[in-house]
């Protein structure tokens, strides 16, 4: 009796459904243009999300990103409005270290992933420490015998006001934390980390903090450089020229300064090397200079390690 039962409402539902539908044929036929206005009109604005997504503000691909820019950052703003609003003239500096393994190979025993070794970040981030408490003495007139204080703070970039530089660097990863960056068991992991967000409000795309970096199945494998970006803008009263003057005098202290046995290739190159104990004796660094007209974005606050060796 349920079968019979159940199949009778079936037979109910399928003429219910049949007659509603031949209705809707009729009444579709009969008022062609009116159901065409309407179905454009209810399903035009529906897609509008999708369409301003992929079509009016395509997301750009996130190794294209700049410095400034958010994860959601969609258009660029046009040269012609930049000039406009800003001038012809940059609104800040980046020096740029350069930082390099001439024994890598030797050192990672055939496993070639270049420059992302635990040993070599935990340098790094002390040499980043060094750069940010350097203090030099500068004067602004060659003539003059009185001398000012100065470290990389005086002529450093500040967003919104804040008291910290803003670094671009490989160990926002790791919140410039040496303990993060010693507990941590996989380096390739956590630099493969696509959802990574930073207190910048931005990712770190990895092709503006390492230098020819490889990846397979759309994880970093390797790099032949790793790059510290330090964000400079002109001391009040000062043309750019001193600004570049303390910046080189802060690099040329921290050269004759460090612990490290260095080897001095030229002015801007440095040579170290790697052993497998961990033990920095040789590795390059290049110190590289470009100019950027803009930045749009907040900083990022470091908390290096308080004993650097």
């Amino acid at each position: 009796m349920t079968l019979f039962a159940l199949f009778a409402q079936i037979q109910v539902g399928s003429k219910i459904t049949s007659q509603f539908f031949y209705r809707l044929a009729i009444f579709c036929a009969s008022h062609r243009t009116s159901v065409i206005v309407l179905a454009i009109f209810t399903f035009l604005p529906l897609c509008y999300p999708a369409f301003d997504t992929y079509y009016l503000n395509p997301v750009r691909d996130a190794s294209n990103t700049l410095f400034w820019e958010t994860p959601s950052f969609r258009s660029q703003v046009s040269k012609e409005n930049f000039v406009k609003k800003y001038g012809i003239q940059p609104s800040f500096r980046v020096e740029q270290v350069i930082i390099k393994m001439t024994n890598s190979k030797k050192y990672n025993k055939g496993g070639n992933v270049g420059v992302l070794e635990k040993e070599l970040l935990l340098w790094t981030l002390c040499l980043q420490e060094r750069i940010m408490n350097t203090v030099i003495m500068y004067s602004s007139q060659p003539s003059s015998l009185v001398a000012e204080k100065y470290t990389l703070s005086d002529i450093c970039l500040k967003p919104l006001d804040s008291n910290t530089c803003l670094v671009h660097s490989p160990l926002d990863y790791w919140f410039n934390d040496a303990n993060h960056l010693v507990s941590d068991h996989s380096i390739l992991k956590t630099l493969s980390l696509t959802n990574k967000t930073f207190p910048l409000g931005m990712s770190v795309p990895l092709s503006s903090i390492f230098g020819n970096a490889v990846h397979k199945e759309g994880k970093i494998v390797s790099a032949d450089s790793i790059v510290l970006t330090y964000f400079l803008k002109d001391i009040e009263d000062y043309n750019e020229s001193q600004t570049i003057a303390i910046w080189e005098a802060i690099w040329e202290q921290i050269t004759n300064d460090t612990d490290t046995a260095f080897q001095l290739v030229d002015d801007n190159t440095i040579s170290v090397n790697m052993n497998r104990q961990g033990e920095l004796v040789y590795l390059a660094l290049n110190v590289g200079i470009f100019l950027y007209s803009h930045l749009h974005h907040p900083l990022r606050r470091l908390s290096l390690p308080e004993n650097c060796h």
